[in-house]
């Protein structure tokens, strides 16, 4: 009796353990779709960023970057 409950809960998280490898495979493949444009934004981010510092005028903050980077999402 305990050896047979034990072995079907043995099987039962052995499945749940396969599916979760699975869901983790699946989630890494989808970040790193996202890596490429991650990168790029980094880069245009610190560009507009440094702008600062060959003029004050050029002092952008976080959330203008974020509403920029939103709207040109929605335009696409």
């Amino acid at each position: 009796m305990v050896l047979d409950s034990a072995k079907i809960m043995s099987n039962e998280i052995t499945k749940k353990q396969q599916i979760a490898e699975k869901t983790e495979i699946k989630i890494a493949e989808s970040r790193e779709g996202y890596r490429p444009i991650a990168k790029h934004s980094s880069v245009l981010f610190f560009s507009i960023a440094d702008l600062a510092n060959i003029d004050p005028m050029y002092q952008y903050s976080l959330s203008w970057f974020v509403n920029l980077y939103i709207n040109s999402i929605h335009d696409r």
